[in-house]
């Protein structure tokens, strides 16, 4: 948790489609920390949530199945290597970064 709301550090379902509200105990989520779905080997569709700002660096890294994931608008921050190795990825909704204030590192 942040001043700003809830921040999403670690995944440990096994639900290969999970689903993330946008609040939790009244508390808007904001940010999904660094390494948060990391090795999540089973997941293949992400819609993250309106509300959330910042992706954290290897967030999705090592999802070899990642097929899709959404992302809301209000967006404006991607780590580096937050989706480094998902091999699977063919649908990213990925809305503008302000240069300054955000970049996308998807590579290998």
């Amino acid at each position: 948790t942040t001043a700003d709301g809830i921040v999403i550090t670690k995944y440990t379902g096994l639900d290969p489609n999970p689903r993330l509200d946008s609040e939790y105990g009244g508390l808007p989520v904001v940010e999904i920390a660094q390494g948060a779905f990391l090795n999540c080997n089973r997941l293949k569709i992400m819609e993250i949530p309106a509300g959330v700002k910042t992706i954290g660096a290897d967030a999705f890294g090592n999802c070899p199945e990642l097929a899709s994931i959404t992302f809301p608008a209000g967006l404006t921050a991607i780590g580096d290597r937050a989706f480094k190795n998902c091999k699977g990825l063919v649908s990213a909704d990925l809305p503008p970064l302000h240069p300054k204030r955000g970049r996308c590192r998807p590579g290998p």
